[in-house]
């Protein structure tokens, strides 16, 4: 019992030393490009934008939230960012803020909480909402934009779609969001009419996610059966499997440098887990899987690096076909 009361009196003392410091009370300058790792500097006359929201890329105790005020934080971000802006690159304006994102094992603390009880995730919603309505005011001038993100960034997104995106006038602007690693992910939002999760290839205006297993994997954080979760081989939410043969490719990174492998896994969703089953002989799996436990959620993304590419485009495309002069749809 002097155990838990101990841990809690620490914990109080930590949140109490948190509210007092400035850094954590006040709100960013997203008028400053030091705030951004990206701000559009890409040229599309045509084409959309994206908004970008980098995963969970800190750990340990010294700092709660991210400060990219360190030059090595600044930096991983900066080239972690890039490995998953590269899908959007050919076709898209790029704009990633910065955000004070919680530390991963107390990010992990709150995942399962719901949001009003959260303490470690609201700051950085808080400032991805920011800087998402300084895109909106003073770049994105009527542009159709896309909203990616993995894990933290997919949690912090969602927040943002429930709220900025109830906005008619921004909404018909949204072709759709990759809220990719979203860990058990609602099928529906009854209380957010506004939200649709994508059932094909080619639907807009919706919000996507999938959280990738071995099909022997063990107990997972991120899927459940129950919840949401698209095939992005396929475009699928049922079980019908996707072949190896159809995969656009994956793309893995070693520094600075990148291989692309086409045909690189199947996916199968399996409704009884909530998850996207993935098998793959490549070597790279292989590595993957060391101590994970068969939970592939790091993957999520460059597993399937070319078919999310494509399916943006399609996506972008058919939202186009559906815009009246009045950019309505």
């Amino acid at each position: 019992m002097k155990k838990l009361l101990f841990l809690f009196a620490a914990l109080f003392a930590a949140l109490s030393l948190l509210a007092a410091d400035g850094r954590y009370s006040e709100k960013i300058d997203y008028s400053d490009t030091a705030n951004w790792i990206a701000i559009g500097k890409q040229e599309f006359p045509t084409g959309a934008d994206v908004f970008y929201v980098y995963p969970t890329l800190i750990y340990g105790k010294a700092h709660p939230y991210m400060d990219w005020s360190i030059a090595a934080v600044r930096e991983k971000t900066i080239r972690f960012a890039g490995t998953q802006l590269d899908i959007f690159l050919p076709f898209a304006r790029i704009y990633a803020p910065f955000y004070r994102q919680g530390e991963y094992t107390r990010a992990i603390a709150d995942v399962h909480l719901p949001v009003e009880k959260q303490k470690w995730l609201q700051l950085g919603i808080s400032d991805v909402k920011q800087a998402f309505r300084y895109y909106i005011k003073h770049h994105n001038k009527g542009r159709p934009f896309f909203l990616f993100g993995h894990s933290q960034g997919a949690m912090a997104l969602l927040e943002l779609v429930k709220t900025e995106l109830a906005a008619p006038e921004i909404n018909r602007l949204f072709v759709a969001g990759y809220l990719i690693g979203y860990p058990k992910m609602p099928a529906s939002y009854p209380d957010h009419p506004h939200i649709r999760t994508a059932r094909k290839a080619d639907d807009t205006g919706v919000i996507l996610t999938w959280n990738c297993e071995t099909r022997n994997a063990g107990k997972s954080l991120f899927t459940e059966k129950g919840f949401y979760c698209i095939n992005p081989l396929n475009w699928r939410t049922d079980e019908v499997k996707a072949q190896a043969a159809d995969h656009p490719g994956a793309r893995f990174y070693s520094g600075r440098k990148f291989v692309d492998h086409p045909r690189f896994c199947s996916a199968q969703i399996s409704l009884s887990k909530g998850a996207l089953v993935v098998e793959s002989e490549d070597f790279f799996t292989h590595q993957t899987l060391k101590n994970s436990g068969g939970i592939l959620h790091g993957q999520d993304v460059f597993f399937f690096f070319h078919s999310i590419r494509k399916n943006a485009q399609l996506r972008l495309k058919a939202y186009e076909k559906g815009l009246v002069p009045d950019m309505g749809r």
